[in-house]
């Protein structure tokens, strides 16, 4: 039977795994993971970025927490990337875990910042999305539909999806292998539930209003056509694992079911949370 999605026990263990990181983040550090022919996952088990070599210089996609950022710029130099050749810096949605460590890499690298227009009020205004050690960060340029965002060989297309929260942005480029055949990497920017919970809302239009926007954002990309699902929660889609059990080959990532498969749990975990809910439409 399957078991159904539980909002308060994923928030639970998320809040205590977010506190080893902050504290320890050696303690859930994972050594970088090649994920495609010129993409690196680094982080820890829960959370990370995503380095992608261009041949111009590195993107970076998001930054992480405070305490990660020399974690992520000491599993660049492993792999002989000097963090000074980020160019770029693209930003997943405006929660700490994502934006923390942005601050700081910005100001080391000199990088170009984009993000959604959505969450530029919240870098700058920060509220209780952002706390802890966040440091503002004000973004150079916003997204735009259809727009690549280009460096070397990499064109970058970021899709703002919205529903966690409404700034969430979808990343997706194709990148090729040494015989120049190419993959195309789908990387998606936020997928939790949790801040869905009826706790978080006192009227029944609220939360149907915000789970409607969560529905519409994942249905908006399910049914693009990825090689490569890529998730900022490794777990999502077990890239740690696949790489793991492939002895780092970064071809065990390639599963053209994983990106549609990912986004149907979440759509089945959203109406679990929609059927234990007290709020019902009639």
């Amino acid at each position: 039977m399957r078991e159904k999605f539980d909002p308060v026990a994923r928030r639970r263990h998320e809040g205590e795994k977010a506190r080893d990181i902050c504290l320890r983040p050696w303690k859930t550090a994972v050594p970088p993971v090649r994920v495609s022919p010129h993409t690196w996952y680094v982080g820890n088990e829960w959370v990370g970025v995503f380095w992608i070599d261009t041949g111009d210089g590195l993107i970076l996609l998001d930054a992480g927490m405070p305490p990660q950022t020399y974690l992520i710029f000491e599993g660049m130099r492993t792999h002989g990337f000097d963090p000074h050749d980020i160019k770029l810096a693209l930003l997943s949605h405006a929660h700490f875990d994502h934006c923390g460590g942005m601050k700081a890499v910005i100001e080391y690298t000199g990088a170009k910042l984009y993000a959604a227009a959505e969450d530029s009020e919240e870098l700058i205004h920060p509220t209780e999305l952002l706390k802890n050690d966040y440091q503002i960060v004000v973004p150079d340029a916003a997204y735009r539909p259809s727009e690549r965002i280009t460096l070397g060989s990499i064109g970058v297309e970021p899709v703002v999806v919205g529903g966690h929260p409404p700034g969430t942005t979808c990343f997706f480029y194709t990148d090729r292998d040494e015989a120049e055949k190419e993959y195309s990497v789908g990387i998606h920017g936020g997928l939790g539930l949790s801040k869905l919970a009826d706790e978080y809302f006192s009227r029944a239009e609220d939360a149907f209003t915000a789970r409607d926007a969560y529905r519409r954002a994942q249905e908006m990309v399910i049914g693009r056509p990825v090689d490569i699902a890529l998730s900022f929660h490794p777990y999502n889609v077990g890239i740690v694992e696949r790489s793991t059990a492939a002895d780092g080959d970064w071809r065990a990532q390639i599963d053209p079911s994983a990106w549609r498969s990912m986004e149907e749990v979440r759509l089945q975990n959203l109406t679990d949370l929609e059927e234990a809910s007290v709020f019902q439409r009639r």
